[in-house]
């Protein structure tokens, strides 16, 4: 086995795994948040006593829920496009504009995420707590979650980016028209 298999292997079960455990870590979140808001409606109205910090720990659990599926939405192109303008255009010239868009967007999004790791840093550094919550929060931890699932997206970018430019190298129009008839958008 070539060097070269080895580091393919290791690529795809890396990229596998990007791929699935920040949607994995979406859905225990929302499950998460489920179950703890019926347990304490559940305890709140029928036992007159509620659980102490599930309505902040849910503040703080839903950025987790957001940023961490980003990178999946992209991926699944299940996000909401405007293609009004972009329809008119030939296979070819729409898949250079997506691909213009996407190296912008990867741009804004990774600058992005250096500024939410430089806000989780502080938040670390000066140990932020949720305020009017007994026991105290800690809400660095969740902190961390942006950019991680900012640079997720940004990965998830680069992958869309690479494959677009290995579309356009292949200069067959035809794989262009089976792309936009499968419903995947150009």
């Amino acid at each position: 086995m070539g060097l070269g298999l080895v580091t393919k292997r290791v690529c795809n079960m890396a990229t596998k795994l990007i791929d699935v455990a920040p949607i994995t870590g979406a859905y225990i979140a929302v499950s998460f948040v489920a179950a703890s808001t019926i347990v304490d409606v559940f305890m709140r109205y029928f036992l007159n006593s509620p659980i102490r910090g599930v309505i902040e720990t849910n503040t703080l659990l839903l950025p987790v829920i957001v940023y961490l599926g980003l990178a999946a939405t992209q991926r699944s192109r299940r996000h909401i496009r405007v293609n009004i303008l972009i329809m008119h255009l030939p296979p070819r010239a729409q898949l250079v504009l997506e691909t213009g868009v996407f190296v912008l967007a990867f741009s804004f999004v990774f600058v992005m995420g250096l500024q939410a790791l430089e806000d989780a840093m502080m938040s670390r550094a000066i140990h932020q707590v949720m305020f009017g919550t007994d026991p105290p929060i800690a809400t660095f931890p969740f902190k961390f979650v942006l950019p991680i699932g900012l640079w997720l997206f940004c990965f998830q970018y680069l992958k869309d980016i690479a494959k677009n430019v290995a579309l356009l190298k292949v200069k067959v129009p035809v794989l262009l028209e089976r792309r936009a008839v499968e419903g995947e958008g150009v």
